[in-house]
């Protein structure tokens, strides 16, 4: 659906795509956002744009993709208290709560479930890439896993962050194997 890049450049214009899809679902839905909007607002042609993505949802996986990747890569202040908590598990709490304006523009245009399932080929591809076996019940274990917090943080959010981080970590560790929580 749309091209990884490597070099900066390429990877610095893509992303401005992105931006400018972010922008765009700020003002009109997702369904009525066309590619000549995307351009228009980034100030190109269709052809760079097709240069990228396939179509206007590569654009919006490439942006999913990104925020997985930035979650893997995302620090939480040395300071912060666990409370006991896995450290993967409290930085899904802070990274939700620093990326809740494109959760809410992801909601709002009906593409809850759009994130999901790219979530769970996300983490199925990195299970394998780490030796899970496809359709073993390791597998089907992350995903139901998955798909429950998804739900929990989806809840947090209509709830408009009600609970703190620590009573939804609660709530997602009551979801976890202890072999999960193992390999935390």
């Amino acid at each position: 659906m749309y091209r990884r890049c490597t070099l900066e450049k390429a990877v610095q214009t893509q992303r401005k795509y992105e931006e400018c899809l972010i922008a765009l679902m700020k003002e009109k839905p997702y369904a009525e956002i066309t590619i000549n909007d995307i351009c228009e607002r980034m100030g190109t042609s269709r052809k760079s744009f097709y240069h990228f993505f396939k179509n206007k949802n590569g654009c919006l996986y490439a942006l999913i993709d990104r925020l997985f990747y930035e979650f893997v890569d995302y620090q939480i202040p040395e300071n912060m208290d666990l409370k006991g908590y896995p450290l993967r598990l409290i930085r899904q709490m802070l990274y939700q709560m620093e990326t809740r304006d494109v959760m809410e523009l992801l909601i709002r245009n009906n593409l809850f479930g759009l994130l999901n399932e790219r979530l769970v080929q996300l983490i199925k591809e990195n299970a394998q890439n780490n030796g899970v076996k496809s359709n073993s019940y390791e597998e089907d274990a992350i995903v139901f896993y998955l798909c429950g917090v998804m739900g929990i943080r989806y809840n947090w959010h209509l709830t408009g962050y009600q609970r703190s981080i620590y009573e939804v970590a609660d709530s997602i560790m009551k979801l976890a194997t202890p072999e999960m929580l193992e390999k935390w």
